[in-house]
């Protein structure tokens, strides 16, 4: 489950970060880089990105940003989980009280 709700990131500033500016057209129908993270290497190919140095640097920069995102996800479910166990916490020192 993630909790990525919208782009954080355009595409077109992503590849302008990349020098990369040539690839805007293949990736303009995305709404922001959190939709491509899983893309392979293969499917670049086959979107246009012909030049392998170019698509490592696309998968080099995809990997970091999905490293991101999942550590961003395990750190919001680590601190919205725990609520859970507030609540059983607070009914054991009722029940701790009421003795």
């Amino acid at each position: 489950m993630s909790y990525i709700t919208g782009p954080h990131l355009d595409t077109g500033q992503w590849l302008k970060k990349l020098d990369l500016k040539e690839y805007n057209d293949i990736f303009k129908s995305y709404n922001g880089v959190e939709d491509i993270l899983s893309i392979s290497e293969r499917e670049l190919k086959s979107l246009g990105v012909k030049n392998g140095s170019h698509r490592t640097r696309i998968m080099r920069s995809l990997i970091v940003l999905r490293d991101k995102y999942d550590r961003a996800d395990s750190l919001i479910r680590s601190v919205t989980a725990p609520s859970s166990v507030r609540h059983s916490l607070v009914h054991s020192r009722e029940s701790v009280h009421s003795r």
